[in-house]
């Protein structure tokens, strides 16, 4: 397993306000007014290339550090944390160009600093709501997307602070990106808030001071830069299954060939500044200080149990028997982006991870069932039309109470195909023929079988698995902190290695073999088994089975 992180390029810019058509929000310069005029400069950085132990840290694409604009807030000392502006400003925030390199002003009582930058809809939203009243908790409250609207997918979730993706390549470009926050070395943990510490980098005008003018103070906040990490509130998804084309097979005549993946289980929620924890996962110093896990608003188990399914959008509802559109699926080595989901150790549900699912053709015996020709399954038994009609045909002589159990499941089969194709027989089994369960006459067709008591249909071979993705690949027991979700700026390499057995003819969710969503995600019968890389990017790599 490894960590990737995108540290790009360094930016030099000051904070707050020196007039400049680039710069929104600081009104006239008008001297230096009642409280004062003070300058500082800052380094903004994101993650370069390196390595750690543990995962890795990946360089972005060019787009994924693109900066379009920055907002900058500065707060007082107070135990509040208190948003103030310089005594000219007329926001509270300052909107900068990403190009802009100039000296800007501050209110001399700043003590601490955050920056935004690329916002979406709703964190501009808030930044414009911002008052002299707001406290750095206001700010960070939790933001909630607005609900899918009709023919809307939850794949659009991802555009709050993704701005746009490149239909052609999967890159994004315009991430919303964040103050790191300042891992503290002597209590060896990350704060609460991830607000930057800027008092000794501001150097305020003062005729009878150290700073006498503006250009002397603006001389000495060029010469004395804070430094300012930010991070993408996106997490990164790429699965390779380059390997799985013709990948092993733990049964010897088994086969199978990978179709597709796409993400399912996004979260709708998150806070524009997350807390993070330190994890125990070795790694040497680099952008990061050290891996970490964060903590999102669906974080905590509730009392009733179900803290950790808010705002958690599915791909499609339990009753339905639509799949998401081809369009929405992902090519081996395609990539997503995705809000972060994380959850406490025993909040780590299948209710509650962002899940992988992938389909592709599947058959348990090549010789006997060629792959991408339907087969059927029951009792641990898989059959071709004809060993069907077969096994029906001879357990309808003096049935056992298994065979009894079989029969009802075959008949229920024949019952919910004939409900979509009236031309097959629900009393005669053998005028069944493959040419009336195409999926032209019947579409989705395992979709059908996705009830209690009936017979498994694998229409042309085809199975659906999931995996929910683990963070920390690192060799955990079952639940540990940390093991499952996914992390804001961190990139998560899945390379499909080998496939266990069947899936499910459905999509999952709500199947009678599927796990309820309260379950705990670590059990031994669990689906898939990844191995993972992610990435600045914190870049893990997981290879995993299904």
């Amino acid at each position: 397993m490894r960590i990737k992180s995108i540290f790009a390029v360094l930016l030099a810019i000051a904070t707050m306000a020196s007039c400049s058509d680039n710069v929104e929000g600081e009104g006239p310069d008008t001297g230096t007014g009642s409280s004062g005029t003070a300058y500082m400069s800052l380094n903004v950085t994101y993650p370069t290339s390196s390595t750690k132990a543990g995962s890795t840290e990946e360089p972005a694409e060019p787009d994924e550090a693109a900066i379009k604009e920055f907002y900058v807030l500065t707060f007082d000392g107070s135990a509040d944390k208190k948003l103030i502006k310089h005594s000219n400003a007329t926001t509270y925030y300052t909107k900068i160009d990403g190009s802009v390199t100039k000296m800007l002003k501050v209110n001399p009582d700043t003590k601490y600093l955050l920056v935004v930058a690329n916002p979406g809809a709703k964190m501009q939203n808030r930044l414009g709501s911002l008052t002299e009243n707001t406290k750095y908790s206001d700010f960070n409250e939790v933001i909630t997307l607005d609900a899918l609207g009709a023919g809307e997918t939850p794949d659009i979730l991802v555009k709050e602070i993704v701005e746009s993706v490149d239909g052609s390549t999967g890159i994004g470009k315009h991430f919303t990106m964040i103050n790191v926050g300042t891992y503290d070395i002597n209590s060896d943990k990350w704060p609460d808030d991830g607000l930057l510490d800027v008092g000794s980098n501001v150097k305020k005008v003062d005729p009878q001071g150290t700073y006498p003018n503006d250009a002397a103070a603006q001389a000495a906040a060029s010469s004395d830069k804070a430094t300012l990490k930010i991070e993408r509130l996106a997490a990164k998804i790429e699965v390779d299954a380059t390997s799985a084309v013709a990948a092993t097979t733990t049964y010897p005549n088994a086969k199978f060939e990978f179709g597709a993946w796409i993400l399912d289980y996004r979260n709708s929620t998150f806070f524009p500044y997350a807390k993070k924890t330190k994890l125990d996962t070795h790694n040497s110093p680099a952008f990061y200080e050290n891996n970490f896990y964060t903590e999102d608003p669906n974080y905590i188990l509730d009392e009733v149990g179900k803290g950790h399914e808010n705002g958690i959008i599915l791909n499609k509802a339990d009753d339905s028997k639509d799949i998401p559109a081809d369009g929405l699926w992902k090519d081996s080595k395609g990539l997503d982006y995705c809000i972060e989901n994380t959850m406490e150790a025993k909040a780590q549900k299948f209710g509650a991870a962002t899940r992988l699912v992938i389909k592709g053709l599947y058959t348990p015996n090549n010789t006997e069932i060629p792959l991408g020709t339907d087969w059927f399954f029951w009792d641990n038994k898989a059959y071709t039309i004809a060993t069907l009609k077969a096994a029906y045909n001879a357990a309808k002589t003096d049935p056992t109470e298994i065979e009894k159990l079989f029969i009802e499941a075959t008949d229920n089969f024949l019952i919910e195909a004939n409900k979509i194709n009236s031309n097959i027989s629900t009393s005669d089994i053998d005028l069944l023929d493959a040419a009336q369960l195409t999926t032209a006459l019947i579409p989705n067709g395992g979709e059908i079988t996705k009830i209690n008591k009936c017979l498994r249909w694998y229409q042309g071979g085809l199975n659906y698995y999931y995996y929910e993705i683990r963070h920390d690949n690192s060799d955990l027991g079952n639940m540990e902190f940390g093991k499952y979700g996914v992390v804001r700026n961190n990139w998560y390499n899945l390379n499909l290695k080998n496939v266990t057995g069947k899936g499910t003819p459905w999509y999952p969710g709500g199947g009678p073999e599927d796990p309820d969503p309260g379950e705990d995600i670590d059990q031994e019968n669990a689906y898939l088994d990844f191995e993972i890389e992610v990435g600045p990017w914190v870049y893990w790599t997981t290879d995993f089975d299904i």
